[in-house]
Formats: structure tokens, C-alpha cells, sequence
């Protein structure tokens, strides 16, 4: 791990957000990530201008998504999210909250037929959606280290 990363992950392993977010804020400033940041951005509005008006809004939603700091493999995977989320020391009121947008989410999915697939994918992002917003930054590190450590552990290394 780069040492700037590391520094992240330990100031977020200290639970000092404002820290987690001054360092990120430093490392999405280098030039290497600046310039991926805007080639990614400069595709996104491309491929936008090419979306029908329907299309358009969940497109946003998930690109907003794909910038929350949430591990991009969860935010599509309710289950998935639920289980990691155990790795993630969670308050009081976080917990309420997040329980209650997967209640919703799951009242949700149960009303839909299994072929309204457009349906379905609103309702995950809604759910990441609300789950993205009740995470500090630190918890956003900590649960996207615990994913990196899953997949080392599932590819044997």
C-alpha cells in the first residue's frame, strides 16, 4: 500500500474524519489522479449527451454513486452491502437509519415483478444511496479496506 493510502487508512482506523478527508482531498489533487478524474468526468459527460431524458437521472444517480467513497462491487449488491456493513463499527443512529433504508428497500423489491429489471436497479441505488449518505469517511475506508482485504483473502494472497 502507497504511503499516502496508508496514512488514510490509519487516520481512518482512528475514526479522525476530518483527517480522512483533508488526505484524500490531497491525493485526488496529484496530477496522476486529477487527470484520471477528468478523463473519467469528460467520458461520463459524453456518454450523458448520448442518453434519452428517462435515461438520464439514474445515470446521474449512479455516477454520483460511483464518486460516494463506497465500494463500487457493493453499491449494486444489496446483500453484499448488508455483510460488509458488519464490518463497520456503526452507531446508534446509523444503525436505525441503515436498517430502515433496507427495510424499505427490501418492501420494495418484494412488490416487483421479476422482469422489472429498470425497477429493481432504482431500488439498489436508492438503497446505496442512503446507505452512502449515513457513512463518515472514515467508515467509507474502513469498509472499502475490508473489501480489498476479502478479495486478497478469495485470490489466495
Amino acid at each position: 500500500m502507497a504511503p499516502a493510502a496508508q496514512q488514510v487508512l490509519e487516520a481512518a482506523k482512528a475514526g479522525d474524519d476530518a483527517k480522512v478527508d483533508a488526505l484524500q482531498k490531497e491525493l485526488n489533487e496529484t496530477d496522476r489522479m486529477a487527470q484520471r478524474r477528468k478523463l473519467v468526468s469528460n467520458y461520463y459527460d459524453e456518454v450523458a449527451k448520448l442518453l434519452t431524458p428517462d435515461q438520464k437521472k439514474p445515470f446521474e444517480v449512479w455516477r454520483k454513486l460511483q464518486d460516494s467513497g463506497v465500494p463500487a462491487n457493493l453499491l449494486s449488491d444489496p446483500k453484499a452491502l448488508k455483510a460488509a456493513l458488519t464490518t463497520v463499527k456503526l452507531s446508534e443512529d446509523q444503525k436505525k437509519q441503515i436498517d430502515a433504508a433496507f427495510l424499505k428497500h427490501e418492501t420494495q423489491t418484494k412488490a416487483l415483478k421479476a422482469e422489472d429489471a429498470a425497477a429493481k436497479r432504482a431500488a439498489d441505488q436508492a438503497l446505496a444511496t442512503a446507505v452512502a449518505g449515513q457513512l463518515k469517511p472514515s467508515q467509507k475506508v474502513l469498509l472499502t479496506e475490508a473489501e480489498r482485504q476479502k478479495r486478497r483473502r478469495s485470490r489466495g494472497g
